[in-house]
């Protein structure tokens, strides 16, 4: 949602040639770090995923997990 957003002010910035130079290195700018922080916020949550599988993992093996569906 929030890229497409972006991408429209991205051609109205384009659009506008008043303004064009101004604008679209702005919105340059603001999408680039825009994509640094959606990078970033969905490698943190990879990160966190897979130290859960780990964790999991290193109870299974250690025989502190339990793998069969009785309760």
């Amino acid at each position: 949602m929030v890229l497409f957003i972006m991408t429209i002010l991205w051609t109205v910035g384009f659009v506008s040639t008043s303004t064009m130079g101004k604008m679209s290195h702005l919105l340059l700018l603001i999408t680039l770090l825009e994509i640094a922080v959606v990078s970033f916020f969905q490698w943190r949550r990879s990160m966190n995923a897979s130290k859960l599988i780990n964790k999991r993992t290193a109870d299974y093996v250690s025989g502190r997990g339990n793998l069969s569906a009785k309760n």
